[in-house]
């Protein structure tokens, strides 16, 4: 795990993660799948934005564990290429840092808005 000098997440911040399960992968969901997250802390240069700034990424587009055994070759064939092997190509596949957080903003406002309707 990465070392961080970000501060403790904010009520806020932890409130925002907590969608992220029900998101899924945002890579995944571009390819019509469905995989559990982990939080993925956008990077400017080797240090994390904030807690603001994260994504949800599978343990294979996130840290380039492939899925149920398989090889990484066969996950990269499946599921396009990891974040943490193949940066330039996962960003050329799945948009750039601030296009995957818009994505990922806009699917939090809607849960949002569906959890104030009930």
């Amino acid at each position: 795990m990465m070392s961080s000098s970000l501060k403790a997440p904010t009520k806020a911040e932890r409130e925002r993660w907590s969608y992220f399960p029900t998101i899924g992968c945002i890579a995944c969901r571009r390819l019509g799948h469905f995989s559990l997250p982990q939080t993925h802390h956008q990077l400017s240069g080797s240090r994390r934005i904030g807690h603001a700034a994260t994504v949800p990424l599978c343990p294979w587009h996130h840290v380039g564990e492939p899925p149920n055994g398989s090889t990484e070759r066969h996950a990269a064939i499946l599921f396009g290429p990891s974040l943490a092997k193949q940066s330039k190509r996962f960003r050329d596949v799945f948009g750039s840092d601030e296009a995957m957080l818009a994505e990922t903003n806009r699917h939090i406002e809607a849960l949002r808005s569906q959890r104030v309707g009930r």
